[in-house]
């Protein structure tokens, strides 16, 4: 075959073209699909960044004990610790007055573009909070004592997903939850710090709440005339010997210094001297003030009790409240004058051996169930939910607790639920303005 023919044929040959088109386009191709990966990646980059930019200055805005420059600091700790993605960011942090705000600006790098020598994709993401105190303290542990104040335990369900908790405890264990179920709230605060699961997280290193019922007026104590109180519907005198769950409780019945009410009772204000036990249904406390004097109230025995408008107030080392063995309670405060928003509150003691007195405990047990609208106030006292089946708030428009401690420990669906509204309540807001909030404003 001649050599020009050779060459004709060669020439007119297109059997490889695919091969040279393929080597042509291929890395246009390759860098096209990884361009889509790549840019894929960054959105899902700049949402990890912009989430860890919200947690970190909403942490930073709601520490109101520390410097303007120190919370600058804390939110971008905050956010090193928390971000662990593939950008590579710059922050710059503001914090001026009770807003912190941050901006994170760098790149995520490209996958196969930087073989090339492109440094990546420019993600900009900011975010910024503003500290409040507009959430308010449903349950509150004022002692300033080293000592646990606060604590949930066993099995108990605590559920106030719209107010706070906070304890003044400078303790490191100030609130502490061993319950198999973590409590939830709008947040948890301490002045000291925090042990257990929690939701949200617990924060520590929070600033003091002042007392801010200190100055109540205490309801006035009046002679005690129990058969005009109790009138002719209720039985009064001395409670039989029994057996109690508290031994406080046993020793006061057994001692025969307690009066007692049955069925179809219409309790009146006044001061009940030696407590009042109330074991009977359809029991009303008419509206107005209660003083319990030297002994205890105690609502047992599946009893079923209501007030509207009643302040309990507790007088003498012996006057504690005490819902127990089924007992079902409503009570409501009064929505006006001096104790408006109070169902319950502590009384200054009248001798001077009650300053030396054990630390008086308030408990709602075994069962019991019990809706206060209302505040329960025990500055310098105890409250404990405790037992199996117990059931507190589940019903009422707006509760708070404020006490020295406070102990929730229960099995066998046990639950505490508190709400805050105080409008559906018809009662004054609620006291008092939890320092630990923010919300995001970009």
């Amino acid at each position: 075959m001649l050599f020009s023919e050779l060459k004709d044929k060669y020439l007119r040959n297109d059997s490889g073209q695919y091969a040279i088109m393929m080597a042509i386009l291929g890395l246009p191709l390759i860098m096209g699909i990884s361009a889509a990966v790549d840019f894929t990646a960054a959105q899902s980059e700049y949402t990890d960044v912009k989430n860890a930019l919200d947690n970190a200055v909403l942490a930073a805005a709601t520490n109101n004990r520390v410097a303007l420059a120190t919370k600058e600091k804390i939110a971008k700790t905050h956010f090193q610790q928390n971000y662990n993605g593939r950008a590579n960011v710059t922050l710059t942090a503001k914090a001026e007055g009770d807003v912190v705000e941050m901006t994170a600006d760098g790149l995520v790098p490209f996958s196969v573009a930087e073989a090339l020598g492109l440094n990546g994709i420019e993600i900009v993401a900011e975010s910024a909070a503003r500290r409040t105190e507009e959430n308010v303290i449903c349950v509150l542990a004022l002692s300033e004592e080293n000592e646990t104040a606060i604590s949930f335990s066993g099995d108990i369900e605590f559920f106030a997903p719209t107010c706070s908790v906070h304890s003044n405890s400078p303790a490191s264990h100030s609130i502490h939850s061993t319950s198999s179920r973590a409590p939830v709230a709008k947040s948890f605060c301490a002045t000291g710090g925090v042990r257990g699961s929690f939701s949200p997280y617990a924060k520590g290193e929070c600033l003091k709440v002042e007392d801010p019922y200190e100055h109540v007026e205490s309801p006035a104590v009046s002679q005690c005339d129990l058969r005009s109180m109790l009138g002719t519907s209720g039985v009064f005198g001395s409670v039989t010997s029994g057996t109690y769950q508290n031994d406080r409780l046993n020793d006061w019945v057994n001692s025969g210094g307690a009066n007692f009410t049955g069925d179809n009772a219409v309790i009146k204000p006044g001061t009940y001297c030696g407590g009042l036990f109330v074991d009977g249904r359809n029991v009303e406390f008419l509206p107005g003030d209660y003083v319990i004097k030297d002994g205890p109230l105690v609502i047992m025995n599946g009893a079923q009790v209501e007030g509207r408008g009643v302040t309990f107030g507790f007088l003498g080392n012996s006057a504690v409240l005490n819902i127990s063995k089924g007992a079902e309670v409503d009570f409501k405060a009064p929505s006006s004058g001096p104790r408006e928003g109070l169902v319950f509150m502590e009384m200054a003691g009248d001798t001077f051996w009650d300053r030396f007195a054990e630390v008086k405990q308030h408990e709602i047990s075994s069962g019991g169930k019990l809706n206060i609208t209302g505040t329960a106030y025990f500055p310098n006292q105890s409250i404990l939910v405790n037992g199996s089946g117990t059931e507190m708030g589940a019903e009422a428009p707006a509760t708070s607790f404020i006490a020295k401690t406070l102990a929730f420990n229960g099995e066998n669906s046990s639950k505490v639920q508190v709400k805050v509204d105080h409008r559906a309540a018809d009662l004054p807001p609620l006291l008092p303005r939890s320092e630990d909030g923010a919300f995001l404003i970009r």
